[in-house]
């Protein structure tokens, strides 16, 4: 079986950063073998936040650039695919998989946006932070139910499903969503129930 994970990073946080790298990490020991880790390199990094046209904007440059870096994937190869993506990236994973109609991806969601769930999403798993100042958590919890994909809530988290001051705090809580990832990875989401509060 080939096996295949791509890494959509944040605008920011990149595929060096805690959660895709030891998301990537948790991947290839689980037999995913081949993976790529693409790269962001926006023109506009700040004043995104909020305003509906730059994210727009932000969007489409990002998706240009990841649609280059895969171009010469032949996906039909692979008989497991996993797309690992962080806040905008979420987006771009999801619309990829779409436009491109691959149908075996999986997708794990690390602090997916509003904007994430406009695709259609066959098989994934979410983590969110109630604090998240990227968008509205209860709509994302609300919009994740809706959409069939299992969404872990993280107590006070924010955008990097992370609390101030509270470093073991931080690696404890980073190590309990590697082991839901594993788990997803291993098992599938049939083992999460929707909207689980951590």
């Amino acid at each position: 079986m080939k096996r295949l994970v791509i890494v959509f990073p944040g605008i920011g946080y990149t595929a060096e950063k805690p959660l895709l790298y030891y998301g990537l990490n948790v991947a290839c020991e689980c037999g995913y073998e081949e993976y790529r880790k693409l790269t962001f390199a926006p023109r506009e990094k700040n004043n995104i936040r909020g305003n509906k046209t730059a994210m727009k904007a932000a969007f489409e440059e990002l998706y240009e650039q990841a649609e280059g870096q895969l171009r010469d994937i032949d996906w039909n190869q692979y008989d497991d695919i996993l797309f690992m993506s962080k806040s905008i990236g979420t987006i771009i994973a999801c619309a990829y998989a779409n436009e491109n109609r691959i149908m075996n991806v999986k997708h794990v969601l690390y602090t997916p946006l509003t904007y994430t769930y406009q695709y259609k999403i066959q098989n994934a798993i979410a983590f969110i932070g109630t604090e998240d100042a990227w968008c509205d958590c209860q709509e994302v919890v609300k919009l994740s139910e809706g959409a069939g994909v299992p969404i872990n809530v993280f107590n006070k988290c924010n955008h990097s499903l992370e609390t101030e001051k509270d470093v073991r705090g931080n690696i404890d809580r980073l190590s309990e969503i590697m082991k839901m990832t594993r788990d997803y990875l291993d098992y599938g989401n049939s083992c999460f129930a929707v909207n689980g509060n951590i």
